[in-house]
This record gives C-alpha cells, structure tokens and sequence, in this order.
C-alpha cells in the first residue's frame, strides 16, 4: 500500500457552488470533483472521460487546509449577452455587474492558499505515472483553483510506505484531524479552554463527491466538517481513519 500526499498553492480560488447561480457562491476548500478534475489534468485525461476511473470506488482522496483563508465577495463586469449577433459579443449591449465569491490567503502579500491533498489507489500503473508527474512537478494540462486564471503549482510531494499507514477504526474517540471528515462521523467538535477563538476557523458544508455521466450531473454530495487554518480539527470520533507517520510525525486523515 501506498498513499500519497501532494500540497497545492495559489493566490486566489474559486470553487462555485453546484447550486450558485445570480451570486457566484464559493466552496472553501476543494470538492472532490475539483481534486478530481486536477488530477485528470495532471494525467492529461480529457474533458469528462475520467469520472468513472477516478470515482470514489476507484480512488481515495482526503483534503486538508495547510494556510490561512479568508473570502470576499467582488463583483467583475460580464457582458451583456442577448443574442448570438457579433454586437452582443463586441460589447454593444454593454456589461453586467455579477458578484463573485473568491478565497484568498489572510495576508495576500506574502501568503497563499495551500491545500494539502492525499490519495490512495489500487491501480498501481495509475499511482506510479501519478507520483512521477508530481515529483517532476509536471502537468499535462494547466492546474487552476476553479476558475482557469486561478493558476495553482504542485509541491512537497511525499509517499507513505505500509509502515508509515495504519488504518484504524474508532467509537467516540478524540481525535485531531488534518483533513476534513465526514460530518456523519463527528459527536462533537472539542476546544480547549484557551481555543475558543478556533470557533470563527471551523465550516461544514455540503460538497459534491462525484458525476454521473458527462453532463456533470451530481451522483452524491456529502455534509463535511473542516478547519479554514493551519490547525487540527478535534473532534470526538466514530468510523474509519488513517493515521500517516513519518518523521516521528503523525497526521490523522480520512478519505472521501
């Protein structure tokens, strides 16, 4: 068995919501559709032909936030689009204001958003030309956090051997994440004393896991629970983990 881990970085993201449509609504951390999409352009798949050999069934993926984040809402000038004429698209019926929801790291002047992604597959020929594109930090297709002027760069790419890998299962027990998990899974979200403030750093969402078919129609969605910072999330327990050791350091991680 081998699991990898992988960090990707940025200045800004977006990752619309499925349902977002006048406001352009952002999901904070990566979907796993957008991992998805990511590691296709990696591969160098093409559009919609992946969503079968990279779906849940066939591919483990967990995620986890390694920065600051923050998100503001900013509006960019679209055209108007009436028609199919060439005017409409010369800009003759001038533009429309849409307000857009973008994630940015805390400090945008020397920080970034990193996101730190982990992946466990069975098909070995996949894995290994996987782990040879992120070593070499190649990339078949260009790699974005959603929208494509998002540029995103791939680094500290690492490998976890069966001695690293314990897969362990638990009831109610405390337990400090570094990736989101399964809200289903979580009894209650714990703080010490001092940590209160950790209340403003913690979401839970609802998040696409897979498509259908090329229409980009959603097969399941599932609630997660996760960190916006550079923090474990605690939380007491119940399901399935794996605990990465290496370095005498230890990560708690669940995939999705």
């Amino acid at each position: 068995m081998k699991i990898i881990s992988f960090d990707l970085s940025g200045k800004f993201a977006h990752f619309r919501k499925y349902f977002s449509n006048s406001t352009a609504l952002s999901y904070t951390i990566p979907p796993r559709t957008v991992i998805t999409g990511i590691l296709a352009a990696v591969m160098g798949y093409e559009k919609d032909s992946y969503y079968d050999a990279l779906s849940r069934k066939n591919l483990k993926i967990a995620v986890g936030v390694l920065s600051p984040l923050k998100k503001s809402v900013h509006r960019v000038n679209n055209l108007m689009i009436k028609s199919r004429s060439l005017g409409d698209f010369m800009g003759e019926k001038h533009h429309t204001q849409s307000p857009i929801e973008i994630i940015t790291p805390d400090n945008l002047i020397s920080g970034n958003i990193v996101y730190r992604i982990y992946f466990l597959s069975e098909d070995i020929d996949f894995r290994d030309s996987l782990i040879d594109k992120l070593s070499k930090k190649e990339s078949v297709f260009n790699i974005s956090f959603g929208a494509a002027q998002f540029f995103a760069s791939i680094s500290n790419t690492n490998i976890y051997y069966d001695s690293d890998i314990e897969e362990n299962y638990c009831e109610n027990e405390l337990i400090s994440f570094n990736s989101a998990v399964y809200a289903d899974n979580v009894k209650s979200i714990v703080f010490d004393t001092n940590e209160t403030w950790k209340y403003n750093f913690i979401e839970e969402d609802l998040l696409p896991m897979d498509f259908l078919n090329k229409s980009r129609e959603l097969e399941s969605m599932e609630h997660l629970l996760y960190t916006t910072d550079n923090f474990p999330l605690k939380v007491k327990f119940s399901g399935n983990f794996y605990k990465l050791n290496k370095n005498n350091q230890n990560w708690f991680i669940q995939f999705l």
